[in-house]
C-alpha cells in the first residue's frame, strides 16, 4: 500500500503505527502513480509511506493520496482524467482535508470544510453493464451509512434518502456520487465520490429536498471519532462491497440499501431533476412509497408506473416550508 501526501505535518494521523513520511523519489512516482499525483497533487512536492501493516483490504493493494488543500473537486478531476484516457491506478483513494470549487449532485457547488470527509475512489473493472444494474449507485450510499454507524459504535443511526443522500434524524449528513467509464457494453472504470459532514455541518438554505444539514459530531457527546477513523473504515467498506458486487452481483447491495433506506411507507413528492425554483414549479408526482425496485425505481400508491428519477422531498419537509 502506497500513501502519498503533499503535507506530512497535517496528514501524520493517517499513517499506520510506527511509520513515517519520506520524500518521494523518482522511482516512487512512475506510470499511473505519477498520473494520479499530477491529477490530484499538482506540482506540489510528494511525500510517501509504503506499508503492509493495514490488513483490511482483502484482494488489492491500494494507493492513497491525501491532499491538505484541494483547489478543485477531486471527483471531477478523476472523471475528467478518465475521459481524457489518463492511466490512473486501480484501487485509488484520494482524500482532501479541505478544498474549494467542489461539485456535488446536479453540479451544485460547495466548499470542503476542515474535519469533514471528502473522498474520491477510482476502480478499474471489466464488468458487463447490465449485470450489475444499480449496484454502483447503491455501493457508496450503503458504505457511508454503514460507516457512520460503525465508527460511532451504533450511537448514530444513519439512513439513505433516495437516491444518494445520507440522513441523520432527517437532516443531510452526507452525499454520494458514482460515475462510470463505459466502452461498448463493458464498464471499464468507476469513480465514487463521498462527502460526509464528520465535524462540521455547512450552512444551507432550506429546501424541500434538503431541509437541514447536520454532522456526525452533532449527535455525539465526548465520544468523537477522528476523521482518520472514518476514512480507514469507509475505504475498506467500499473495497469489500466492490468485490461483492463483482463476484455476487447487486443483490447483497440491494438488500442493504433497502435496509438503510428510510422511504418505504412515507408520503413523498417528486420534482423534475431540472427544477430550479421549487416554489413556482410543481411536483410531477406524489404519493406513499410502497417499494424500491432492483433498478432503484420507486413504486408509489396511485401511480401507474415506476418512478425512475426526480428530486424527492418528504411530505413533512414540504409542509414545514409551507408547501
Amino acid at each position: 500500500m502506497k500513501i502519498i501526501t503533499d503535507n506530512p505535518d497535517t496528514t501524520r494521523d493517517y499513517l499506520p503505527p510506527m511509520h513515517e513520511w519520506r520524500p518521494a523519489d523518482t522511482p516512487d512516482l512512475q506510470g499511473s502513480y505519477l498520473s494520479a499525483w499530477r491529477t490530484f497533487g499538482s506540482e506540489n512536492r510528494a511525500w510517501i509511506c509504503e506499508s503492509h501493516a493495514y490488513a483490511g483490504f482483502k484482494s488489492r493493494d491500494p494507493i492513497i493520496i491525501i491532499i491538505s488543500q484541494a483547489p478543485s473537486s477531486q471527483f471531477a478531476d478523476a472523471t475528467n482524467a478518465l475521459k481524457e484516457c489518463v492511466a490512473l491506478p486501480d484501487t485509488l483513494f484520494c482524500l482532501a482535508l479541505e478544498g474549494s470549487n467542489f461539485r456535488g449532485q446536479r453540479n451544485r457547488s460547495w466548499n470542503a470544510l476542515k474535519g469533514n470527509l471528502h473522498l474520491t475512489a477510482v476502480y478499474k473493472s471489466d464488468i458487463k453493464a447490465t449485470s450489475i444494474d444499480a449496484g454502483l449507485t447503491m455501493l457508496p450510499a450503503v458504505a457511508a451509512a454503514e460507516s457512520i454507524r460503525a465508527v460511532t459504535e451504533n450511537r448514530v443511526a444513519a439512513s439513505i434518502k433516495w437516491v444518494n443522500d445520507i440522513l441523520i434524524d432527517g437532516k443531510k449528513a452526507a452525499g454520494v456520487l458514482t460515475s462510470t467509464q463505459i466502452v461498448g457494453d463493458r464498464i471499464k472504470s468507476v469513480v465514487f465520490g463521498i462527502g460526509m459532514n464528520v465535524k462540521q455541518a455547512p450552512v444551507l438554505e432550506p429546501t424541500p429536498f434538503v431541509p437541514a444539514s447536520t454532522s456526525v459530531a452533532d449527535h455525539l457527546g465526548e465520544f468523537q471519532p477522528g476523521l482518520e477513523n472514518v476514512f480507514w473504515d469507509i475505504i475498506v467498506r467500499i473495497d469489500n462491497y466492490f468485490d461483492i458486487l463483482v463476484s455476487q452481483g447487486p443483490q447483497p447491495l440491494l438488500e442493504a440499501y433497502r435496509e438503510y433506506a428510510d422511504i418505504v411507507g412515507h408520503r413523498v413528492r417528486l420534482w423534475p431533476d431540472s427544477t430550479s425554483d421549487w416554489i413556482k414549479e410543481k411536483p410531477f408526482v406524489s404519493g406513499v412509497v410502497r417499494s424500491i425496485k432492483p433498478d432503484l425505481s420507486l413504486r408509489l400508491d396511485g401511480v401507474p408506473g415506476p418512478v425512475y428519477k426526480g428530486r424527492l422531498a418528504y411530505e413533512q419537509s414540504c409542509r414545514m416550508l409551507g408547501l
